[in-house]
């Protein structure tokens, strides 16, 4: 049997619109913090970081570029995969009843997701630029909290609501 999909849009809340503005201010700040300190890095930059935070490998400047690429990249991925709620997986049967609500939780998630992307990104190049001028930044235990908040936590609470709308 196939499962119940329908294809129906999903309104954003002020909440939703207010996350991609932000998450999209972000990148835009990203990519400006980049290039703006970008001619000033030497030409050899911290590129690798070990679990402790100390730097562990160094690479050229040009490696910088990958983080505000790939942060682009995944904030336009996250919402073309936002515009198709009925193609996500889930971890419910859905139903006539609840799939409006499973919708929006997968979207919601997709857009913190796709916040805390921007925010992770933006603090490792933040944390590389620091240290390619001699600051002493570390990406250490601080990182691992961001990467907790911005990535895992709100995935944990969408897959909590998920349970318990369908209790």
């Amino acid at each position: 049997m196939k499962p119940y999909r329908p294809d129906i849009s999903i309104i954003p809340s002020n909440t939703d619109k207010v996350i991609d503005v932000v998450a999209t201010l972000l990148l835009v700040l990203l990519w400006l913090y980049t290039i703006y300190n970008y001619t000033a890095l030497p030409a050899v930059i911290p590129t690798h970081f070990n679990f402790v935070g100390n730097v562990d490998r160094y690479g050229s400047k040009q490696v910088l570029l990958i983080l505000p690429i790939v942060a682009t990249f995944i904030i336009l991925l996250m919402h073309t995969i936002g515009k198709y709620p009925n193609m996500h997986n889930y971890i419910t049967t859905l139903t006539p009843q609840n799939v409006v609500i499973h919708y929006t939780n997968s979207t919601k998630l997709l857009r913190y997701i796709k916040l805390g992307v921007v925010i992770l990104l933006g603090y490792i190049t933040y944390i590389v630029i620091q240290a390619s001028k001699g600051c002493n930044a570390k990406l250490g235990g601080m990182f691992f909290i961001v990467l907790f908040c911005t990535i895992f936590l709100p995935t944990i609470i969408t897959i909590i609501l998920s349970y318990k709308k369908d209790k």
